[in-house]
């Protein structure tokens, strides 16, 4: 019981291609996460600016991450500073 505009709009209905880049770019931070679980998302930005030779913003990465619900690991050294009293 819906239109018959809206069917056949939905069958003629195909992925964008910035879609379709960004199910590739999913995939591929996934992959070069697993292989690096310390890296965050401007080295990981970088190594696909370097890999890819494509233009691509830091925060897109950012973005991929949240979506996919990974971030690195980072562990820092914590120092006993001496405290006044």
């Amino acid at each position: 019981r819906i239109p018959s505009s809206t069917y056949y709009d939905w069958l003629k209905w195909h992925p964008k291609s910035r879609n379709r880049r960004r199910i590739k770019l999913k995939e591929l931070v996934q992959v070069l996460w697993q292989r690096r679980k310390f890296y965050g998302y401007v080295q990981i930005a970088k190594r696909i600016r370097k890999l890819l030779k494509c233009r691509l913003s830091d925060r897109t990465i950012w973005k991929v991450m949240r979506e996919l619900g990974i971030q690195s690991t980072m562990y820092r050294k914590r120092s006993k500073k001496p405290t006044t009293t």
